[in-house]
């Protein structure tokens, strides 16, 4: 969209943050079956971690077309813990790049936190976008490092999911 591409009249994006283990054995089946792709936000730290996704299935989210993006290295509130900016937020980039042999371009915020200097950390170290959680569909151009994503728990219905839809035809 940035470089003239166009969006689709009705445009859905899918994100998992955390990488708890079922996005690989539960959603990439079902997404794969609508030949959809998603966007999987790591922790870093919680790669091959017991309940989480290993190493080997970050490869086959990349090999299915999914995008890899940074959740932070271990899932602050980032607004409270300014000290750790770089870390949470640039190496955390930094070690995806180099263990998965990325080019990583997205963010999500932990818990969808954010203040101005969460926000300008973020800018800085090289993510295009970065996501957090609310309740309207409107974005702009300036937005692009607070991207707003409709949450979808598991105990939603479908009417719950289509009501989440800015269109309802």
């Amino acid at each position: 969209i940035l470089y003239g591409g166009q969006m689709p009249k009705k445009p859905v994006v899918i994100t998992f943050d955390d990488g708890d283990a079922d996005m690989v054995s539960d959603a990439l089946p079902i997404l794969q079956k609508y030949n959809f792709v998603a966007t999987a936000f790591l922790i870093v730290k919680w790669i091959d971690a017991p309940q989480y996704i290993t190493s080997d299935q970050v490869g086959q989210l990349m090999n299915a077309g999914w995008e890899i993006g940074s959740h932070s290295m271990s899932h602050l509130d980032l607004t409270q813990n300014e000290g750790t900016l770089a870390y949470e937020i640039g190496e955390s980039r930094t070690r995806l790049n180099e263990k998965f042999g990325l080019d990583v371009k997205s963010f999500a915020y932990p818990f969808g936190m954010i203040d101005k200097t969460v926000v300008n950390v973020t800018a800085n170290s090289g993510y295009h976008a970065a996501v957090g959680l609310g309740n309207t569909y409107q974005q702009g151009l300036f937005d692009l490092h607070y991207l707003v994503r409709m949450e979808v728990r598991q105990e939603y219905s479908m009417d719950d999911f289509i009501n989440l839809l800015p269109w309802k035809d």
